[in-house]
Parts: structure tokens; sequence; C-alpha cells
């Protein structure tokens, strides 16, 4: 089951961008990169509490997202900072584990782009939608990036084909991005 917050932003694409969020749900073919799913699901395993076989271990999920990220169509993204990452202080070790904080290039808008990759089957986490204590500095830092400019990325508990195929997607989403607004600067 999707996060409410997703749902609502599936709900309100046109008509013809939810069908294809919907057939990629309906197939099996969807990827989210934003939540942990429950144990009925085939691509998370919740965090890595209930891995199945094929996935893999936190930290090569993490080292595959970061070789990913040197393709050329991620020119201009970057791991955000850790002053940058959306953490919160008061949640265990293993609910911050798993997710990969990214930067955006200036220009470009993660709720924007979340939009752009939910018809290609796949979700992540923009910063501004990261929920932290109210009053804590994660909620600080998640209002700082309500501009938009950070995304995460769940990597634990998927495999090395769905973090790829799931990557991929996004990245053809930002190609779109860059292609109508030039490549962004570095």
């Amino acid at each position: 089951m999707m996060e409410i917050w997703l749902s609502r932003i599936v709900d309100h694409l046109p008509g013809f961008l939810k069908s294809q969020v919907e057939d990629c749900l309906k197939e099996g073919t969807f990827i989210s990169f934003a939540e942990a799913a429950g144990p009925e699901s085939s691509e998370v395993s919740g965090g890595g509490k209930r891995e199945k076989e094929g996935d893999v271990a936190s930290a090569s999920g993490r080292r595959i997202m970061l070789d990913l990220l040197k393709d050329e169509v991620w020119r201009g993204v970057k791991p955000a900072e850790a002053a940058e990452a959306p953490e919160a202080p008061e949640a265990t070790e293993a609910e911050n584990e798993g997710i990969l904080w990214i930067t955006l290039p200036q220009g470009l808008n993660a709720e924007a782009l979340l939009r752009a990759s939910l018809p290609k089957g796949v979700a992540f986490l923009p910063g501004s939608r990261y929920s932290a204590p109210e009053g804590s500095e994660a909620a600080a830092v998640a209002a700082e990036t309500a501009a938009g400019s950070i995304i995460g990325l769940r990597y634990a508990g998927h495999n090395e084909a769905s973090i790829t195929a799931g990557m991929a997607r996004i990245a053809e989403a930002l190609g779109e991005f860059t292609a109508r607004s030039g490549p962004p600067e570095a």
C-alpha cells in the first residue's frame, strides 16, 4: 500500500499519467524508493528487516546507487551533505538506515521530478515530504528543503535489479527536464 501523501499526488495527476502509474502498480513493476512496504511487497522489504532472497545489504545498495549517480544524466546531482540530509534524531538507527539523500542541480524541483517519475513507475521521497518530529532540527531541515532540492532514495530491501531499474527511470525523467531547460550546471 502506498503512503497517503504519495497516493494523493497520484490522485491529482492527469488521467493518462495516473493510468500509467496504476498500470505499473497492477503489473507489479512499480518501484518505490520512498517508503518501506509491508511484507506482501515484492519490491521492498521494510528497511532491511524482512530481507528477501536477492536483496542487497544496505552498504551494497548505497554503493550501487552512488555508482549509478556517476552516469552523465545525473551530472550536477550529488549526495547531500550530512547537514542537509533530513534525519530524525528520535528514530532508531534501523529507521534512518537505508536512505541515500541527494541534492538536485539548481533549478530542479524534487516535487516536479517526482510527478514526472511516477508515470515511469518509480517514486522517491522529496526532502520536503520527510516527516520528522515537529520542533526538531530535522523538522527545520525538512522545512528548508520545501523549495525542493533534496530527494531521498531508500535502497534498503531492494535488490540490485530493482535499484538499477528504479534509478534508470528517475534518470529518464531527469533527462527530460534537462533536455527542456539545458544541462544542469555541474
